[in-house]
């Protein structure tokens, strides 16, 4: 999916849509996570170890800002805390957990 930069006047409400793919609660908190299935460019496919998480890194920042509003949202929503907000990166297998 592509996106679009907001270009609001100051002041004008600008609408946001969006779905979270998983939301679920623990004990201590709410979960949402995000799971992105971008495709490793080919010449990543044999790159070594640190090319792979630069590519990563990379992804979380692009990628980042969505989960984070997702969770600023939930809070506001629910007046309830979550304890843990993050992306899984089917490319990588792996899960990477926001900072606040």
């Amino acid at each position: 999916a592509g996106g679009r930069p907001v270009v609001a006047a100051p002041g004008a409400p600008v609408f946001l849509s969006g779905a979270v793919d998983l939301l679920f609660e623990e004990e201590d908190g709410w979960v949402i996570a995000d799971y992105k299935t971008d495709r490793l460019p080919a010449v990543l496919a044999g790159a070594g170890a640190a090319d792979r998480e630069a590519a990563l890194a990379g992804l979380v920042a692009l990628h980042a800002p969505q989960v984070r509003l997702y969770a600023r949202f939930w809070r506001g929503l629910t007046g309830e805390p979550v304890k843990e907000a993050g992306l899984y990166f089917t490319a990588f297998d792996r899960w990477v957990v926001l900072p606040d």
